[in-house]
């Protein structure tokens, strides 16, 4: 890959946009146009229907996050761990 493109595409602004592109779009793709037809044929209650289908975007969107970030940063994601949960939810408070 050309060292130009590369430095632009691990620009932090720009590895932020990325994310957050890539991520919300998931989220919204997935949720409109699979769950919600999915759900809403099953389901004839939307009071019942909408929480489960808040739930499973919730999960595409932190497994999109998780292998975005896993490949593109070729890193350990640990802000989703649960073995750095304390640590991380009292960095928020110090």
């Amino acid at each position: 890959m050309n060292v130009s493109i590369k430095r632009v595409l691990h620009f932090p602004i720009t590895k932020i946009i990325i994310g957050i592109v890539t991520c919300f779009s998931l989220f919204v793709i997935i949720q409109n146009f699979v769950l919600k037809p999915f759900f809403y044929g099953i389901i004839q209650d939307k009071s019942i229907a909408d929480p489960i289908i808040h739930c499973l975007s919730l999960i595409v969107l932190l497994v999109s996050y998780y292998y975005l970030f896993r490949f593109y940063d070729k890193r350990k994601i640990t802000e989703l761990s649960t073995k750095y949960l304390l640590k991380k939810c009292l960095e928020g408070f110090s």
